[in-house]
């Protein structure tokens, strides 16, 4: 878990990010600064401070800082999309999709792996998806977002050989 320190009119805070359920959990709150009062309360590691005792905008810059840590920023969460999709679409990144859906591990679980573990699950999780779901084809998955795969899609080789469409 990342966190950062910094100071914010001559006192020095220490946030660390937040969690997914914490920041689902901040925007069930109607009051924005309810939301932000649970975000400082959960995430402000030091100094421990008493948000009725604090200069006023101090909360709000907190819990700003808070979510730029965390990701949770509109910016942010459309960078983590496009790098999600393309690492999905790598070779590495299949494997690694397969090891979560199949053996139900998490993220932070596969890159704590040692290589020789990593091959283990990989391995493992192939052989599971192809006894689980017999017609599981692994080249066909493997060639998932390829130019591989697009050069060898009949729906789209179909439809290349069909004249333009005139404007409707």
């Amino acid at each position: 878990m990342r966190t950062e320190t910094f100071e914010l009119f001559g006192v020095e805070y220490t946030i660390r990010q937040a969690t997914k359920g914490e920041l689902e959990q901040a925007l069930r709150f109607d009051i924005e600064e309810d939301a932000e009062d649970f975000l400082i309360k959960s995430c402000l590691v030091s100094p421990k401070i008493d948000l009725n005792e604090v200069y006023a905008g101090i909360p709000g810059q907190l819990a700003v800082r808070i979510l730029e840590l965390s990701d949770a920023t509109q910016e942010a969460n459309e960078r983590l999309q496009k790098e999600a999709d393309e690492r999905v679409l790598t070779p590495l990144g299949k494997i690694e999709a397969l090891m979560m859906g199949i053996l139900h591990l998490r993220p932070v679980d596969i890159s704590n792996m040692t290589s020789e573990d990593w091959h283990k699950a990989a391995s493992a999780a192939q052989l599971l998806a192809i006894a689980l779901h017999p017609e599981f084809d692994m080249a066909k998955y493997m060639a998932l977002g390829t130019q591989e795969e697009k050069k060898k899609n009949p729906v789209r080789d179909l439809l290349s050989k069909l004249p333009p469409v005139a404007n409707r």
